[in-house]
């Protein structure tokens, strides 16, 4: 099988959204029972995915391709998957074994698994290159249960939803099957056995559940063939948790069933649920719409040119780093000139109203101020319609997460326990509302690259790893032997014309510095590479300008005051200069137009914040620099404690691990200030 499928996603820069299917592979799906079966698949598919059968697309995501997440095993996974591809849909293969293993294994009774026909069926669906996107075959780490196990967590933690051909019978002791499955879905897998702490707030995503019978089913209900869907919450609308259902029988399953359980909190949290694929929708369909100003520029993260190595898995991620990152500046670039304007008009209109009332009776001003005014919030209310800030917001932290795994990949960084890190598993983990799809966003991401490329085989060796951190964080390997202090390499005889190509360090610092005198180059270096940063340049000259503004103000006042108790019948004040205005009541305005410019140049600096800008890049820059040196030391082994490649090599990939978290917290932290800076209207 090729990969076509996977590169032609990929090349379009849009994001599938996946659909992981579990169920029993003994499900009554002949005759009658299949027809009202594959009826109730069709119309859990047209649910989520909103496709009309007859036209074949999808009239609430219509730029969305979705997928379905499958083992193939017997019964419900190939039933499903065959629905879903007369439906128009694709699918991705998550085996949980070797495929050879897979189709011939046999259980426990020395029963196989697959008869010749399901076995026929499993690798036509394998090797369908126009429907197929990916046979991934999880690595062995136990027995078959535990495989089985792995595989459906896989497929749930993948997923943005899932289709459950299921009885409803649960068993909380059992590890892998149908109930396992489901219940994992809706309360989160347990993440001590997957290296996470107890308390993290677990991964969950809802499940329509069809309810189907096994074909020993001992009794007939109405319900049989009927769906709802169930979304995750930490006890049943019964009031009742899992483990409590434990032991129940078909019968007592079936009335539950056949019970309102959703009611007005499950239409809540099915529109929470609609809203995240409608942001993956819109995503799609920016990146659709402004494919012309993504083409534009061609710039790349730098790592496989700089090593000359060929990594599919970071390929993928630079792709969508490069339409995310490009989306961030177009969306970023409209809310600033909007947001600068509305301030603007909010603080001349405010001006209009000072010349009326303090300078100018005339009802032209008053009209001049309405007016813009009213154009202020003509423009507020268009730039939040366009969700140009969330947009913003949104890409630039899909950007930046995608980024942090473009170099985990490259040098095949491991988290705890020797788990492949994932970025989705450490990156806004405490903003599971509005962007609780960026991190979904990212997983599919991983999952395109994942499950269908190899790791990066040459991050076995320290080297490669070293030139990962150089090209990702920059270099600092020069130490003043006269001061002690490490150097940025600088100079015309590196190559390097300025800081920022000094890898993400430089370009931190380049952003952050105050004072030329703050920055260590090495002896001979050019010193006009270091510049004071242009957004600390404009926050301390708007500030200054608005701190004249309001001292010229007050000077102004005092000086007025100072006359009029020194001179308190001269007629000087009371010539009349322009509109038949006394002088004084020309100082009056213009002393109290004055802090309005003041007002309006402090808001600009809020609303770009400078300030909270050139903080964050100088923090940045510190940890990485910190970072830098510390792989520094570590390759030259001065303290001894790496006695092989091996320990050398680990050593540096634990320590892009820890900048890979620091910078996903770093850039959590972002997206919950700049949530906060919108665009809107001036009020004081």
């Amino acid at each position: 099988m090729n990969n076509n499928l996977i590169t032609d996603i990929a090349e379009s820069q849009k994001l599938p959204v996946f659909i992981g299917v579990t169920g029993h592979r003994n499900i009554r799906c002949n005759g009658e029972d299949g027809i009202m079966l594959r009826e109730a698949v069709e119309r859990v598919i047209s649910e989520i995915t909103g496709i009309d059968k007859a036209t074949g697309k999808s009239n609430k995501y219509p730029h969305t391709e979705f997928a379905l997440l499958t083992s193939l095993a017997a019964g419900a996974d190939q039933f499903v998957t065959k629905v879903a591809v007369e439906m128009g849909l694709k699918y991705g293969v998550v085996l949980p074994m070797k495929r050879e293993k897979f189709l011939n294994r046999k259980g426990g009774d020395g029963i196989a698994d697959f008869t010749a026909q399901e076995k026929a069926e499993a690798e036509r669906f394998m090797d369908d290159e126009a429907h197929c996107l990916f046979v991934y075959e999880l690595p062995e780490i136990g027995d078959d249960d535990t495989q089985f196990s792995e595989a459906a967590h896989f497929v749930s933690d993948n997923s943005y939803t899932g289709i459950a051909l299921w009885d409803g019978l649960v068993s909380p002791m059992v590890k892998a099957g149908t109930g396992a499955a489901v219940r994992d879905s809706l309360h989160g897998i347990t993440y001590r056995s997957n290296c996470f702490s107890g308390i993290t707030i677990p991964e969950t995503r809802p499940i329509y559940h069809i309810y189907a019978p096994r074909e020993n089913a001992s009794f007939e209900s109405k319900n049989f063939f009927r769906s709802r869907s169930v979304f995750p919450q930490p006890l049943l609308e019964t009031g009742e948790n899992w483990f409590s259902l434990n032991g129940l029988n078909d019968d007592e399953i079936s009335k539950r069933f056949a019970k309102d359980w959703q009611k007005e909190n499950g239409k809540i949290r099915k529109k929470k649920f609609e809203e995240k694929l409608k942001n993956i929708d819109d995503y799609n369909r920016n990146v659709m719409k402004h494919k012309d100003w993504i083409s534009q520029d061609n710039y790349k993260l730098d790592a496989q040119g700089a090593l000359n190595q060929s990594n599919e898995r970071a390929d993928i991620c630079e792709k969508y780093y490069f339409a995310a990152d490009r989306l961030a500046i177009f969306y970023q670039r409209r809310r600033d000139r909007i947001g600068k304007l509305i301030i603007a008009l909010a603080g001349i209109s405010y001006i209009c109203l000072n010349v009326f009332s303090d300078f100018y009776e005339s009802i032209f001003a008053l009209l001049l101020y309405v007016a813009l005014l009213c154009l202020a919030v003509i423009l507020f209310g268009f730039v939040k319609r366009r969700r140009y800030h969330e947009y913003y917001v949104s890409n630039r932290a899909i950007a930046e997460g995608v980024r942090v795994q473009y170099y985990w990949f490259m040098g095949d960084v491991r988290g705890s326990h020797n788990i492949e890190a994932q970025v989705q598993d450490y990156y806004l983990r405490r903003q599971k509302g509005r962007l609780e799809w960026v991190r979904m966003a990212i997983r599919t991401i991983n999952l395109l690259s994942i499950a269908r490329y190899e790791r990066c085989s040459r991050a076995d060796t320290p080297d490669f790893v070293k030139k990962v951190a150089d090209v990702w964080l920059g270099q600092m390997d020069r130490k003043n032997a006269k001061t002690g202090v490490w150097e940025f390499p600088i100079s015309p005889n590196d190559g390097i014309k300025e800081i920022s190509h000094n890898g993400q360090s430089g370009y931190f610092l380049s952003k952050s510095i105050t004072r030329k005198s703050d920055v260590v180059l090495p002896a001979g270096s050019d010193r006009k590479t270091a510049k004071v940063s242009p957004i600390y340049v404009k926050s301390k000259l708007l500030y200054g300008l608005a701190t004249l503004a309001m001292a010229v103000s007050i000077i102004m006042i005092l000086a007025l005051t100072a006359f009029l108790v020194i001179s308190p019948n001269s007629n000087v004040l009371d010539m009349n200069v322009i509109f038949s205005v006394s002088l004084k009541n020309v100082v009056v305005f213009v002393a109290g137009m004055l802090p309005i410019v003041a007002m309006i140049l402090r808001e600009w600096v809020s609303f770009m914040g400078y300030d909270e800008d050139v903080d964050r890049y100088a923090w940045y820059y510190s940890i990485f620099k910190r970072t830098i040196i510390e792989i520094d030391e570590c390759c030259r082994n001065t303290s001894g404690n790496y006695k092989d490649a091996n320990s050398l090599r680990d050593a540096i990939k634990s320590e892009l691990f820890e900048i890979g978290r620091e910078a996903l917290a770093e850039n959590a932290d972002w997206v919950m200030l700049n949530e906060k800076r919108a665009p809107e209207i001036p009020s004081n």
